[in-house]
């Protein structure tokens, strides 16, 4: 390099002989890689990705902005999260910046990756001098180096200058932070080969590489605020010898890197340092292989594995042979280790491969460091699979307050962190549980500690299952509710999904959940149109299989914490309404009527319901309007009864209208009440009867019909539509057992039937009798009135007989105001003077009341003032 600088960046389209080399392969999560490659080579280096699944399956594409082709290096950095997507860069020679665009993990709906933020980065002057690393809270940091003073006097060495720039998981930026500094004189090689997060204490690690005369190393340790916690510089043995290169640093979990030097025969060898520079021991791969591949890697325990090419016994090349090494596994730099991945964490209870009870309701977290303060992460809860499918997510508890309501809860005091759990989290006996505490859960200082992740047990013995089926209720979101509703063909299909779906988030037997495809019901006062579904859970037998109450509770849960459990797993679970839950289907609010407060729940039953209801009250206003019309026009006796007892009229009228039967009572003379003594022909009996038949066919079979298809097809099976069908039931019931003893069985009291007689008089026969002129009438028997179609009701007291003497010529009466001896004035001729028509109605009175029976009621048409007499035989 001249004047100390380094080389020009290298040429940005890649030589198309070297293909292979410029396709990368990211693991983005346990289900998908991200393949990158220039997709329009030679003319230009446009960068193209491909999700592939695990089978092999092109899940979806992606053309990345090169920004009108003035991207001269492109960068693919993955999330340390699984869930964390990735970051693309771009950068820019002409404006000597970097374009930068966060991408989201790939939807587990339908596979696809969304672009999230995006934005620039400037100063940035030498591009090989960049590192691009992602932090433990979901964001990203790029370290760059320049150098200052390059344009000064010639004899001054110039000023190698690193600097930190962090992008956060909601797309801000900060920086830029100085974190080192040198003078530097005549150097070959001058590199950032390695930035990640300081696993030994908190913060950030780069390594810095300087080669002039000797191959120099320097450790920078720093936070996200810029603070620079530590540098030391160091140099590896390993790479003295002049037949070694330094290929690679790759960091180790506990603190500490590998270094990776090649030999002279293209193998690779790794040597883990202290980040202090102190060597410690070999990767320790096995001998016998070599792995001029280079495909090799670190897991999270500093197990390091690797693909080997061939060894002593001759394996055929075209077969790989994966090794691995857990020599680093017990290897860690940090002071008082506790036996955790995180240097941070001192305590944990429970701790690792504990066995605990399934009600463990409280997990425990003591700090190195006081005055914990919660950050932005999550503590994760989730079941191992014992089909070595994805773990199972239980819980994911925010470190910050949780919403107003809910029982999960994060309390700090100092150092310690309480977490506390809700009930059934814990729910399977002998089963493994997997707690993960994010790296950024909690933080110091305004820095994130490093979390962890450890296993527990859960003992047997502990669970009481409670016996019997479960039902819940769902409600799909607007989207998912056009999703069931857009093709009734696909609905069985819809739901037998979902009921997957769930089975898998919540780790029970597929079969446990039934959902009825043809079952649901319109959400009331909901903004726009959701439908419930109706989920039934079935017992189970098997003892590692949680309760149906249980898992009633779980998936209660799960959906209310819906993106922070295992819902969604797929696009129907997608579909539920997170503001509503799993309730039980039972609902204790009665109000006045089920239509008023279910007719909503589903189309036609708010229809049909009112029709049903409000029809039969218009025939049963009809009828009783022509009823009593006719009555009144045709019945000195109703006349009479309206007049004395106008109140009990007015309200059996009333409930008439709703239903005839009350009619039924107003005739009954129930407990004796002559305000029940409306009289009624046998005809009109029969009509009445006949009527209230007819009203029943129309009312209450088809509500009982209406009752039985709302219980059939709703999904929310509440008391009040309960009450209203067993209530539908008696009614009907009620009404056939008394319609077959009305029709068959009665026989009405004479004391309940009309007593209207019709008695010829002439229109001077009053005259005449007043004045004591006029014939002695034939008296009427009752065999007379049955054939004039007249009915008997009433009996005729022994004071009600009429006593006629034909030696007789004067008529005496007795009564209170007619004394013994006075006579009314007048002959009364035998045959010639006679009355035409007589009109008697007599008052229905009680056998066994002495002084109604010693009277009779006799009403004559203007006879001395109206007064009711007793016409006696002189």
């Amino acid at each position: 390099p001249n004047n100390g600088r380094p080389a020009a960046p290298a040429p940005a389209i890649p030589p198309t002989n070297n293909l292979l080399d410029n396709i990368t392969v990211l693991a983005l999560s346990k289900k998908y890689v991200l393949l990158t490659y220039y997709c329009n080579l030679p003319t230009s280096n446009e960068l193209c990705g491909r999700i592939i699944d695990f089978n092999g399956v092109t899940k979806g594409m992606i053309t990345f902005n090169d920004f009108n082709g003035s991207c001269t290096n492109l960068k693919i950095t993955k999330s340390s999260y699984d869930d964390g997507g990735f970051l693309y860069t771009c950068y820019k020679q002409e404006t000597k910046s970097i374009e930068w665009i966060t991408y989201s993990a790939p939807n587990i709906i339908d596979d696809s990756i969304t672009e999230k933020y995006s934005g620039e980065i400037g100063n940035i002057t030498i591009y090989d001098l960049t590192n691009i690393f992602s932090t433990e809270d979901r964001g990203y940091s790029i370290v760059t180096g320049y150098f200052d003073n390059i344009d000064n006097v010639q004899n001054t060495l110039p000023q190698w200058v690193v600097t930190a720039n962090f992008i956060t998981n909601d797309g801000q930026t900060k920086g830029s932070y100085l974190i080192y500094s040198q003078e530097v004189g005549t150097i070959k090689t001058l590199s950032i080969p390695r930035c990640n997060i300081a696993y030994q204490l908190y913060g950030y690690s780069c390594v810095l590489y300087i080669e002039t005369n000797e191959r120099t190393f320097i450790n920078v340790d720093f936070t996200s605020k810029g603070a620079v916690l530590n540098s030391q510089m160091f140099s590896v043995s390993q790479l003295n010898d002049v037949n070694t290169q330094l290929y690679d640093i790759r960091n180790l979990y506990k603190g500490g890197e590998v270094f990776v030097i090649t030999t002279s025969d293209n193998n690779i060898s790794g040597f883990a340092y202290s980040n202090d520079g102190m060597y410690n021991s070999t990767w320790a791969l096995p001998n016998n292989y070599t792995y001029t591949r280079k495909i090799y890697g670190i897991n999270t325990d500093n197990t390091v594995w690797a693909i080997a090419d061939k060894s002593n016994n001759a394996i055929a090349t075209n077969q790989w042979t994966i090794v691995y090494s857990t020599a680093l596994t017990t290897y860690s730099t940090v002071l008082g280790d506790a036996g955790y991945s995180s240097s941070s964490i001192l305590s944990i209870i429970p701790g690792k491969n504990a066995v605990t009870t399934p009600d463990l309701n409280q997990i425990t977290i003591t700090y190195v460091m006081n005055s914990i303060e919660p950050s932005t992460g999550y503590i994760t809860i989730s079941q191992k699979n014992a089909n070595e499918g994805d773990d199972l997510i239980r819980i994911k508890i925010p470190a910050k307050s949780p919403p107003i309501g809910t029982v999960n809860n994060v309390i700090i005091h100092g150092s310690v962190v309480k977490v506390t759990l809700e009930d059934g989290i814990f729910d399977r006996e002998n089963a493994t549980y997997i707690i993960k505490i994010d790296d950024d859960f909690v933080q110091a200082n305004g820095q994130n500690l490093i979390g962890d992740s450890w296993e527990v047990s859960t003992a047997s013995g502990y669970r009481k299952n409670e016996p019997g089926d479960a039902r819940a209720s769902i409600l799909l979101t607007p989207d998912g509710t056009r999703n069931y509703l857009e093709n009734k063909n696909s609905r069985k299909t819809y739901v037998d999904d979902l009921s997957n779906e769930i089975s898998d988030a919540l780790a029970i037997e597929k079969g446990r959940i039934f959902i009825p495809y043809d079952r649901y019901q319109y959400m009331k006062d909901a903004r726009k149109v959701q439908i419930l579904l109706r989920v039934d859970i079935k017992d189970t037998k098997s003892p590692d299989q949680p309760s149906s109450t249980a898992v009633r509770n779980s998936l209660d849960k799960a959906i209310i914490s819906k993106g922070n459990s295992a819902i969604p797993i797929g696009p129907r679970t997608k579909d539920l309404d997170s503001t509503y839950g799993a309730p039980e289907t039972l609902d204790f609010v009665l109000d006045t009527t089920i239509l008023a407060v279910h007719g909503k729940d589903l189309m036609w039953f708010f229809i049909c319901g009112w029709i049903f209801y409000l029809v039969p009250i218009l025939f049963n206003v009809i009828i009783l309007w022509l009823l009593i019309n006719y009555r009144l026009n045709s019945s000195e006796t109703t006349k009479n009864w309206l007049k004395k007892n106008p109140n009990t009229a007015l309200i059996f009228t009333l409930l008439s209208c709703i239903d005839l039967e009350a009619l039924n009572v107003v005739s009954s003379r129930c407990a004796g009440y002559n305000e029940l003594n409306a009289r009624f022909t046998k005809k009109e009996r029969n009509s009445i009867l006949i009527t209230i038949i007819i009203i029943t066919l129309i009312e209450d079979v088809p509500q009982l019909i209406i009752y039985l298809l709302y219980q059939r097809y709703t999904v929310i099976t509440t008391i009040l539509s309960i009450l209203a069908l067993s209530s539908s039931c008696l009614i009907l019931l009620f009404k056939i057992i008394s319609f077959i003893y009305l029709m068959f069985i009665y026989k009405p009291h004479k004391t309940l039937s009309s007593t209207i007689e019709k008695i010829d008089d002439s229109n001077n026969d009053t005259a005449n009798l007043e004045s004591g002129e006029g014939d002695i009438l034939k008296p009427e028997t009752t065999t007379d009135r049955q054939n004039e179609e007249v009915t008997e009701l009433g009996n005729i007291g022994i004071s009600s007989e009429t006593y006629i003497d034909d030696n007789d010529d004067k008529i005496s009466a007795t009564k209170e105001e007619i004394t013994e001896g006075e006579s009314l004035s007048g002959n009364i001729p035998g045959n010639k003077s006679r009355t035409n028509k007589r009109t008697t109605e007599e008052q229905i009175t009680e056998e066994e009341t002495t002084k109604e029976c010693e009277e009779i009621i006799t009403t004559t048409t203007r006879i001395i003032q109206k007064k009711k007499v007793v016409i006696i035989k002189k």
